[in-house]
């Protein structure tokens, strides 16, 4: 079997239907929404610069500086152009976009056909896709390629005797719209001082890698204006000092990225969920593999090149919110490692008739020809099968608003005036400042920036370790809680100066008894209940409805789980479920040890709840009663019945 173009067509049909299928996911982060709300803000005040402040009534300060207004402003056009659907058509856009410079790039090497070229296409696609959803942190992604693509560009114009003015004098540019888009901007100072270095060092080491003089003189200047472009914002001096203080010098005390997944290592559990050391590995042993063949050309090295894989490789692994640089830059040098890339540099002519040979179909080894398409094809084949079967824990096969999001909640409080004051947990405060303010006003939201002086107040609120010493220090009206927070929940569940009267896929409203403007509210589930798209949130809604005692929903999401989402949940899983169905069977029909036999096997798979643990031991004391007519035993079986009501 040879390379050939049968083989880049086939890759290219792969990597097209990874990005349709990679990008087809709701908007499953609540960044995007307060991103929006901020530029709302800007339009109604006419300043670049947002009160930080205005949406929460907690303590808060507006001391960090988030310098977004830029992205914000075309991401709300956008919104307003064609809401949810227009967030989406971005991110195809923008991915698309991405695709679409490498593929220019290699162009540049006459490499545009090359049947392997596509297969590196989908490796960067991939590994990027994590950091790619709808949000700002999206221009700094596409703001990267755009970079290395612009260099790349300069250096392809002074190997043929062009200026290289044009590309490196639309850096500084560049760095101006990105230093407002989103703080990503920190990341071009590695890959812009790697880039300056390498190009000196090879003007030493490898010479016909090397930029020519005066195009290395332009890159400096260039350079010097990219770094002077970064007091071109509403805040001159003061953000770009932030930027190299927080994350270079480590100067403002973060305890929220603890918190926050972004901060963690490519080896936390979101890095392996993702898939992200295996495609650091791949791409490191596809570069070594690469490198391996020029160098038995005896191509020279190119120290730019390496010096940008050396700054972007530990950004890869220490941080989940910088694996996009490594894609990134894999992705040009991969391609101008690919053989033939440096035909137009090499002045070999038996190189350059063997690299023609690979391009053309009639010299590709064998081993690695089927090793690129089979590689892809897994790859495909396993984004395809996670799709359909293991979607994320928010999200599902298709579009939409993820449930990280309290979409029907927030709308459910919009028609009830309980607030103003909102208790809610980090990750849905995005949407609902954006939705409700200014009849709400938030606890957090997942800014984290203006809450971290009482930090730890919140953190340990929603870890469920603290409850009253939090409600009397910082007084709310509603509480909000997401379902992924079982700790929280039951609190507010377990207290006796608080009553659920709403819940969705995402949280659950409390209000306090005392509330005379909730008096004549009843407890009620969210329409969208009926039909939902990911198993793990509805086993989150399962667990909250049989602790409320909301027994017609928890059958009814019971039901989807042994149905439609019975492919996203595993047997033992299923199983559990099943047995608490069960066991709320036998117990209504008076067969206590048979249901407290099913209710033991199906708490086996979670921390038991507090209705859960009463409906057991009374089940069990039930089981060993010797006289059901005995007065002790109709004590239980009345406390046991009225357990078992429908909460109403």
């Amino acid at each position: 079997m040879k390379a050939s173009p049968v083989q880049g067509i086939a890759i290219s049909a792969l990597l097209l239907l990874t990005i349709a299928l990679r990008c087809a996911e709701p908007l499953k982060d609540g960044d995007l929404f307060w991103h929006l709300a901020y530029a709302r803000q800007i339009l109604a005040g006419h300043s670049l610069i947002p009160d930080a402040t205005l949406y929460s009534w907690t303590p808060t300060s507006g001391a960090m500086i988030y310098c977004s207004w830029l992205s914000e402003l075309a991401l709300y056009g956008l919104w307003s152009l064609g809401g949810a659907s227009a967030m989406f058509a971005l991110r195809y856009a923008a991915v698309l976009l991405i695709v679409a410079l490498l593929w220019l790039h290699a162009r540049r090497f006459g490499l545009a056909r090359h049947p392997w070229l596509p297969a590196l296409l989908l490796v960067v696609v991939l590994a990027a896709a994590p950091v790619t959803p709808t949000k700002p942190e999206l221009f700094s992604v596409l703001f990267t390629h755009l970079l290395l693509w612009l260099y790349y560009g300069a250096r392809h114009a002074d190997r043929h005797g062009r200026s290289t003015a044009p590309w490196l004098w639309t850096v500084p540019l560049l760095v101006a719209v990105w230093i407002n888009s989103h703080g990503g901007v920190i990341l071009a100072a590695p890959l812009l001082l790697a880039m300056w270095a390498g190009e000196l060092w090879n003007r030493r080491v490898s010479p016909t890698q090397a930029l020519s003089t005066p195009a290395h003189r332009t890159l400096t200047l260039a350079w010097i204006a990219s770094a002077a472009a970064t007091l071109i914002t509403p805040y001159g001096l003061a953000y770009p000092r932030q930027l190299i203080g927080d994350y270079l010098l480590g100067t403002t005390p973060r305890p929220d990225v603890a918190w926050n997944t972004a901060h963690q290592s490519l080896f936390s559990a979101a890095g392996w969920s993702s898939h992200l050391p295996e495609y650091g590995l791949l791409m490191m042993v596809t570069l070594t593999w690469l490198a391996w063949r020029r160098r038995r050309e005896r191509a020279q090295l190119d120290t730019a090149a390496l010096l940008m894989l050396l700054a972007a490789l530990p950004l890869y692994v220490l941080y989940l919110r910088s694996t996009y640089l490594l894609p990134a830059v894999f992705g040009y040098v991969a391609i101008a490692l690919l053989p033939a890339a440096h035909r137009q540099s090499s002045g070999s002519a038996r190189a350059a008739a063997r690299a023609s040979r690979v391009v053309s179909g009639t010299g590709a080894p064998l081993l690695a020809s089927v090793g690129v398409l089979l590689l892809s094809a897994a790859l495909t084949a396993r984004t395809a099968w996670e799709w359909q079967r293991r979607p994320e824990p928010f999200s599902w096969p298709g579009f939409g608003i993820g449930y990280i999001n309290p979409v029907e909640e927030a709308e459910w409080l919009s028609q009830h005036p309980l607030g103003p004051k909102l208790y809610n947990i980090f990750d849905s405060g995005g949407y609902l400042l954006w939705r409700l303010y200014p009849d709400y006003k938030v606890m957090v939201d997942s800014r984290s920036f203006p809450y971290l002086a009482w930090f730890e107040d919140q953190y340990r609120f929603t870890m469920g370790e603290r409850f009253d010493s939090f409600l009397n220090k910082y007084q709310g009206d509603v509480a909000v809680i997401d379902l992924a927070k079982a700790m929280t929940w039951r609190n507010f569940l377990r207290s006796t100066q608080w009553r659920p009267l709403f819940f969705g896929a995402t949280a659950a409203i409390f209000v306090r008894r005392s509330d005379a403007r909730a008096q004549s509210l009843r407890y009620e589930s969210a329409a969208g209940l009926a039909s939902l798209r990911n198993g793990d949130a509805a086993l989150r809604v399962f667990d909250f409805a049989v602790d409320a005692g909301d027994w017609r929903t928890a059958w009814m999401v019971a039901s989807e789980l042994q149905g439609p989402l019975r492919q996203q949940i595993s047997e033992p899983v299923l199983s559990a479920v099943e047995d608490h169905r069960q066991a709320y069977q036998l117990a209504v029909s008076g067969h206590y040890a048979d249901a407290a036999e099913r209710l033991s096997r199906a708490l086996a798979r979670k921390v038991p709840g507090d209705n859960d643990m009463a409906i057991l031991v009374m089940l069990q004391a039930m089981s060993v009663v010797p006289d059901r007519s005995s007065t002790q035993a109709q004590q239980i079986e009345a406390g046991l019945k009225k357990l078992l009501q429908q909460r109403d």
